[in-house]
Protein backbone atom coordinates (compact mmCIF):
# COMPACT_ATOMS: atom_id res chain seq x y z
CA UNK A 1 0.00 0.00 0.00
CA UNK A 2 1.53 3.68 -1.06
CA UNK A 3 1.73 5.85 1.45
CA UNK A 4 -0.50 9.38 -0.36
CA UNK A 5 -0.10 11.57 2.71
CA UNK A 6 3.13 12.47 5.09
CA UNK A 7 3.43 13.87 8.99
CA UNK A 8 5.09 17.24 9.55
CA UNK A 9 7.75 15.10 10.86
CA UNK A 10 8.46 12.94 7.41
CA UNK A 11 8.26 16.21 5.92
CA UNK A 12 11.00 17.37 7.98
CA UNK A 13 13.16 14.50 7.96
CA UNK A 14 12.62 14.17 4.02
CA UNK A 15 13.19 17.76 3.70
CA UNK A 16 16.10 18.00 6.32
CA UNK A 17 14.60 20.85 8.34
CA UNK A 18 12.48 21.13 11.49
CA UNK A 19 9.28 20.68 12.22
CA UNK A 20 8.89 24.59 13.05
CA UNK A 21 10.20 25.16 9.55
CA UNK A 22 7.67 23.17 8.06
CA UNK A 23 5.07 25.15 9.68
CA UNK A 24 6.59 28.12 8.81
CA UNK A 25 6.89 26.93 4.86
CA UNK A 26 2.94 25.87 4.91
CA UNK A 27 1.79 29.32 6.52
CA UNK A 28 3.93 31.17 3.50
CA UNK A 29 2.11 28.47 0.95
CA UNK A 30 5.71 26.54 0.10
CA UNK A 31 4.13 23.67 1.54
CA UNK A 32 0.72 22.42 0.73
CA UNK A 33 -1.14 20.95 3.70
CA UNK A 34 -4.37 18.98 3.91
CA UNK A 35 -6.74 17.87 7.11
CA UNK A 36 -6.89 13.81 6.86
CA UNK A 37 -9.01 12.22 9.59
CA UNK A 38 -8.36 15.16 11.72
CA UNK A 39 -4.82 15.52 11.35
CA UNK A 40 -2.66 17.89 9.18
CA UNK A 41 -1.34 15.54 6.30
CA UNK A 42 1.26 16.74 3.31
CA UNK A 43 0.58 15.68 0.20
CA UNK A 44 3.04 13.24 -0.90
CA UNK A 45 3.01 14.49 -4.54
CA UNK A 46 4.50 18.04 -3.97
CA UNK A 47 7.92 16.15 -2.73
CA UNK A 48 8.42 13.58 -5.61
CA UNK A 49 10.48 16.51 -7.06
CA UNK A 50 12.54 16.71 -4.22
CA UNK A 51 12.94 13.23 -3.58
CA UNK A 52 14.77 13.30 -7.33
CA UNK A 53 16.48 15.62 -6.42
CA UNK A 54 17.95 13.95 -3.48
CA UNK A 55 18.59 11.22 -5.11
CA UNK A 56 20.80 12.97 -7.91
CA UNK A 57 22.45 14.52 -5.69
CA UNK A 58 23.81 11.93 -3.26
CA UNK A 59 24.44 10.36 -6.63
CA UNK A 60 26.91 13.24 -7.86
CA UNK A 61 27.88 13.54 -4.27
CA UNK A 62 29.50 9.57 -4.59
CA UNK A 63 30.72 10.35 -8.09
CA UNK A 64 32.83 13.77 -6.85
CA UNK A 65 33.74 11.80 -3.72
CA UNK A 66 35.15 8.44 -5.42
CA UNK A 67 36.75 10.96 -8.26
CA UNK A 68 38.47 12.57 -5.22
CA UNK A 69 39.47 9.37 -3.70
CA UNK A 70 40.92 8.10 -7.01
CA UNK A 71 43.02 11.56 -7.64
CA UNK A 72 44.04 11.25 -3.59
CA UNK A 73 45.77 7.82 -4.49
CA UNK A 74 47.51 8.68 -7.07
CA UNK A 75 48.75 11.09 -4.91
CA UNK A 76 50.12 8.36 -2.41
CA UNK A 77 51.51 6.43 -5.20
CA UNK A 78 53.60 9.55 -6.42
CA UNK A 79 54.68 10.08 -2.94
CA UNK A 80 55.42 6.16 -2.51
CA UNK A 81 57.53 6.38 -5.90
CA UNK A 82 59.50 9.93 -4.36
CA UNK A 83 59.99 8.26 -1.20
CA UNK A 84 62.09 5.39 -2.94
CA UNK A 85 63.86 7.55 -5.25
CA UNK A 86 64.96 9.66 -2.31
CA UNK A 87 65.86 6.30 -0.19
CA UNK A 88 67.70 4.85 -3.66
CA UNK A 89 70.02 8.35 -4.17
CA UNK A 90 70.89 8.39 -0.44
CA UNK A 91 72.18 4.80 -0.84
CA UNK A 92 73.58 5.07 -4.00
CA UNK A 93 75.40 8.46 -2.32
CA UNK A 94 76.51 6.19 0.05
CA UNK A 95 78.16 3.31 -1.84
CA UNK A 96 79.82 6.51 -3.81
CA UNK A 97 81.18 7.38 -0.47
CA UNK A 98 82.34 3.65 0.05
CA UNK A 99 83.83 3.83 -3.03
CA UNK A 100 86.22 6.37 -3.08
CA UNK A 101 87.37 5.23 1.01
CA UNK A 102 88.15 2.48 -0.27
CA UNK A 103 90.07 3.95 -3.48
CA UNK A 104 91.92 6.20 -1.36
CA UNK A 105 92.89 3.21 0.95
CA UNK A 106 94.37 1.29 -2.14
CA UNK A 107 97.84 3.15 -1.59
CA UNK A 108 100.49 3.73 -4.10
CA UNK A 109 101.63 0.37 -4.51
CA UNK A 110 98.01 -0.65 -6.14
CA UNK A 111 98.15 2.29 -8.80
CA UNK A 112 102.06 2.09 -9.58
CA UNK A 113 101.90 -1.46 -10.80
CA UNK A 114 98.42 -1.08 -12.29
CA UNK A 115 98.52 -1.06 -15.83
CA UNK A 116 96.79 1.98 -18.20
CA UNK A 117 94.10 -0.38 -19.02
CA UNK A 118 93.32 -0.83 -15.62
CA UNK A 119 93.55 2.62 -14.67
CA UNK A 120 91.58 3.95 -17.46
CA UNK A 121 89.05 1.72 -16.24
CA UNK A 122 89.20 2.65 -12.90
CA UNK A 123 88.66 6.25 -13.85
CA UNK A 124 85.56 5.16 -15.66
CA UNK A 125 83.79 3.37 -12.30
CA UNK A 126 85.09 6.86 -10.54
CA UNK A 127 87.55 4.58 -8.22
CA UNK A 128 90.79 6.38 -9.25
CA UNK A 129 90.75 10.54 -9.76
CA UNK A 130 91.34 11.31 -13.83
CA UNK A 131 95.53 11.45 -13.14
CA UNK A 132 98.05 11.83 -15.74
CA UNK A 133 100.71 8.82 -16.02
CA UNK A 134 103.20 11.49 -15.03
CA UNK A 135 101.34 12.26 -11.60
CA UNK A 136 101.66 8.52 -11.04
CA UNK A 137 105.43 7.97 -11.87
CA UNK A 138 107.65 9.02 -8.34
CA UNK A 139 109.69 12.07 -8.96
CA UNK A 140 112.87 13.08 -7.85
CA UNK A 141 111.46 15.23 -5.29
CA UNK A 142 110.49 12.30 -3.32
CA UNK A 143 106.91 12.97 -2.10
CA UNK A 144 105.07 10.36 -2.16
CA UNK A 145 102.36 10.05 -4.72
CA UNK A 146 99.52 9.95 -1.97
CA UNK A 147 100.88 13.18 -0.26
CA UNK A 148 100.59 14.69 -3.73
CA UNK A 149 96.91 13.86 -4.64
CA UNK A 150 95.35 14.42 -1.43
CA UNK A 151 96.89 17.53 -0.38
CA UNK A 152 94.37 19.19 -1.77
Amino acid sequence: MQKDFLTRQEVANLLGISTRTVARRVKSGTIQVVRHKGNYRYPIHQFEDIKQEDTDTTKLLIKTLQEQLIQKDIQIRNMQEDTKLKTLEEQLHQKDDQIRDLSQKLGIEQVKTMSKEDKKMMQKQMLLPNYTEQEVKPKTNKKSFLDKIFRN
